[in-house]
């Protein structure tokens, strides 16, 4: 949860690549949760891929 929670930070720091290590350790030790899978379609928004954030 704590990883996922500085994915969300880094996320709006503008730090993409940080946010998408931090969230996919997250997801490797908790798996996927309603939490990780938002900040996931969050981080493809920002990435500028609409199409992939909609997909997750």
């Amino acid at each position: 949860m704590a990883l996922t929670h500085l994915a969300e930070v880094q996320l709006k720091r503008g730090r993409l690549e940080e946010a998408g290590g931090a969230l996919g350790r997250s997801e490797a030790v908790s798996g996927t949760t309603r939490f990780t899978a938002r900040v996931r379609g969050d981080l493809c928004y920002k990435a500028g891929g609409f199409k992939d954030a909609a997909r997750h």
